[in-house]
């Protein structure tokens, strides 16, 4: 025997859903993951070297600290596909192109990774910024926010 389902306010159930919805919009998803980046970018600042010495490069000196200053996140456009895809990473600026250098080595000089173990690091506070970003998103849209 099928179960019989009276809805009492079918206004009020209709504008939940569409609340909902808004939740999983890609706007509200986007900032989750930027959110999500924070203790990344912050560990990643964290973990970049400086050397004593700067870094000479063109016409530029790089002052000791300038690759830790100069890392930032970043949204891949041209690899994401709206709807369906969308790229986040963090990066060094390109005026701090050596960071590749340091990050993965050479064939004068040995890799210090610090991209990835920052990211080992921070896994899990990631996925919970970003989870605490949606349910506090779902919160607000369901009450009328």
């Amino acid at each position: 025997m099928p179960a019989r389902v009276t809805i009492k306010n079918p206004a009020g159930l209709t504008d939940v859903l569409t609340r909902l919805g808004e939740v999983a919009s890609e706007s509200v998803l986007r900032q989750a993951v930027v959110t999500g980046l924070q203790p990344l970018l912050a560990e990643v600042r964290l973990r970049a070297p400086v050397r004593a010495a700067g870094f000479e490069g063109g016409k530029n000196q790089h002052p000791p600290g300038f690759l830790k200053a100069n890392i930032l996140a970043f949204h891949d456009g041209e690899r994401s596909v709206g709807g369906l895809r969308q790229i986040y990473g963090v990066t060094w600026d390109k005026d701090a192109f050596y960071g590749n250098i340091i990050e993965n080595g050479s064939s004068k000089m040995s890799a210090q990774p610090f991209l990835r173990p920052s990211f080992d690091a921070t896994r899990r506070q990631i996925v919970q910024a970003i989870d605490q970003f949606i349910q506090a998103k779902a919160r607000e849209l369901a009450n009328g926010g």
